[in-house]
């Protein structure tokens, strides 16, 4: 097994944090909407969207500088850790619940479950397409 290459680490850091920022950006703007408004869902979808690419992205640069596509699944894999653990801690301070413990506990759970598994998809994703040689 290859080591994980410094480019990345650099991918996944970089692109998590910026998808952290993007969705703490996202919900302070939306934070007075109800979930059942068309904002917090349209809010929701493009999120998702933008995660999605993000993490491809990642995937792509890692797999693309090292030409192994399992560099591509390591950096979407570490972005989608990096949003799944300060994504949980800003969406209790974003949308002001009180800050309990197992509320913190809990929004970190349910953002790593919901984001792990798409980083390291779609990070394989990109670091596939990044690996591919040209004919």
């Amino acid at each position: 097994m290859r080591p994980l290459q410094r480019t990345t680490l650099l991918a996944g850091l970089v692109f998590g944090l910026v998808i952290v920022v993007v969705d703490t950006a996202m919900l302070t703007a939306t934070r007075d909407a109800t979930p059942e408004s068309p904002e917090a869902g349209l809010t929701f979808c493009f999120n998702l969207l933008l995660s999605n690419i993000f993490y491809s992205l990642s995937g792509y640069i890692a797999g693309a500088s090292a030409l192994n596509r399992k560099q591509g699944l390591a950096a979407g894999l570490l972005a989608a850790i990096i949003v799944g653990l300060l994504g949980g801690v800003a969406l209790i301070f974003t949308t002001r619940e009180t800050e309990t413990t197992g509320k913190i506990i809990a929004a970190i759970l349910y953002h790593l479950l919901g984001n792990v598994p798409m980083g390291a998809a779609f990070g394989f994703l990109g670091g596939n397409i990044g690996t591919r040689q040209p004919k």
